[in-house]
């Protein structure tokens, strides 16, 4: 089993859930949803700084441009995608989804 769960690629099975829980985060928040809507793009950005903490971390300790973090263009555009169903799906239909979701996954452990 652990050769099977080695072989799992990062993305999307593992980018993608972690996207959506930091973006859940970032939405549980005081006034995150009126802040996202004021200001969309500093939304995004601390997102994106929520995602990529771990790769800004090694760049600054290995001395390399904080740029290149950003070079990963699904892990920047499933932060982007993760972002906007979590705060401006239509009807806010992901984020209710994913509150009636989680418990039930949860439950069954």
């Amino acid at each position: 089993t652990y050769h099977r769960i080695q072989n799992i690629p990062f993305f999307p099975y593992l980018d993608i859930p972690y996207c959506i829980l930091m973006a859940v985060f970032l939405r549980e928040n005081k006034d995150s949803v009126k802040f996202a809507v004021n200001y969309p793009i500093a939304s995004l950005v601390i997102l994106i700084l929520y995602v990529q903490a771990n790769v800004i971390c090694v760049h600054i300790l290995l001395g390399l441009p904080l740029v290149a973090c950003l070079d990963g263009a699904y892990d920047t555009l499933s932060a982007v995608i993760c972002w906007w169903l979590v705060f401006f799906c239509p009807g806010d239909l992901f984020f209710k989804a994913y509150q009636k979701i989680i418990p039930l996954l949860l439950n069954n452990i």
